[in-house]
């Protein structure tokens, strides 16, 4: 985890990008293709990670499994 767990918030993942990712390309096509808005680090971690709200909607195992489906479709 990028953060302890005394200050991580459980209603945000966060997802370190492996090398080679395209962040905005990925992210881009995941709002172009399948409605889904990802957002980018800030800062230092700009281009390196992706932040993912996990609450209400975004929270059902049903959404979570659309949003991991997308990710591997517009990633592979």
């Amino acid at each position: 985890m990028l953060v302890d767990a005394d200050i991580r918030l459980p209603e945000l993942l966060t997802i370190l990008l492996p090398e080679g990712i395209d962040d905005g390309a990925v992210r881009g096509k995941l709002l172009d293709d399948h409605n889904i808005e990802i957002s980018a680090g800030l800062g230092p971690f700009a281009g390196k990670l992706w932040r993912i709200g996990v609450m209400g909607e975004g929270a059902r195992p049903e959404n979570a499994k659309k949003v991991l489906s997308a990710i591997k479709r517009c990633v592979g």
